[in-house]
């Protein structure tokens, strides 16, 4: 199966996309986690979006942390299918981490859970792969609920490598990540008008990400 085309995602794109430093779970400290994939899966929303999970287990914690990441949509003005470029960078990001191309990977039908309930989809055979996830931190006071959220901003394989533009593995991406990290540890987001200033933290798997995704169910 062509797991590109799965996705609405085109060859070009993700040829040409850098996924080097790309989702949310139950607030960590910005940091690179090593975890374990549990299911990587594909499905379909009402609205035709395509829906990317990622489900890892944390090696410290032991908990499960779910990510989600729409890879394309149909554009209500055109009626035409339009790739999601965060959602292919977080993708490729992903695969680069495990070196590994698209075409290595294998596919089945399944059913399985998204958004607390069950969904038709397809699973990709990525299970029991370490990676290193990089975290970040970020407090949003525009949120009226879970106010402060983690992202996913990207992936390195168990040694700390990532791939760069010109296909190369390096740990100086990762090094220049942390870099950042050291300057803004929690990434603030500017209140727009009379936001409450009271902070709500996310307990529950993806809540950021299941309120961002609504538009698209």
């Amino acid at each position: 199966m062509d797991i590109l085309n799965l996705m609405g995602i085109s060859q070009e794109t993700y040829t040409e996309t850098v996924a080097a430093p790309a989702g949310e779970s139950s607030v960590l400290e910005s940091g690179a986690y090593k975890m374990v994939i549990k299911e990587v899966a594909v499905f379909e929303t009402e609205k035709k979006a395509k829906m990317l999970k990622i489900e890892l287990t944390d090696e410290t914690s032991k908990k499960d942390r779910v990510f989600y990441f729409n890879t394309s949509y149909v554009d209500k003005k055109t009626n035409e299918v339009t790739e999601n470029k965060s959602g292919t960078k977080a993708f490729k990001a992903l695969v680069d981490a495990l070196h590994m191309e698209p075409a290595q990977i294998t596919t089945a039908q399944a059913e399985f859970e998204a958004y607390g309930k069950k969904v038709q989809g397809t699973k990709l055979s990525l299970e029991g792969r370490p990676v290193l996830v990089l975290v970040r931190e970020i407090e949003d006071p525009n949120k009226e609920q879970f106010q402060v959220y983690n992202d996913i901003e990207g992936f390195a394989d168990v040694e700390g490598k990532i791939k760069d533009k010109d296909g190369n593995y390096s740990d100086e991406p990762l090094a220049k990540w942390k870099e950042k990290l050291e300057k803004t540890p929690r990434l603030v987001k500017k209140a727009k008008g009379n936001k409450a200033s009271a902070t709500t933290t996310a307990t529950a798997a993806s809540p950021a990400a299941a309120e961002a995704a609504k538009a698209l169910m």
